[in-house]
């Protein structure tokens, strides 16, 4: 049977893709508005 991917492993796998693109991550969490040390509009 073949193992199938879920949301989370498609997700990374993405990241990762664009990361080796040039593009940077950002946690959204960490970018949101009213986060506390939010680096905001990046």
């Amino acid at each position: 049977m073949k193992e199938k991917l879920n949301e989370s492993q498609i997700e990374n796998l993405a990241i990762s893709l664009l990361e080796k693109k040039g593009y940077q991550y950002f946690y959204g969490p960490d970018i949101a508005p009213d986060a506390e040390n939010s680096v905001g509009g990046l």
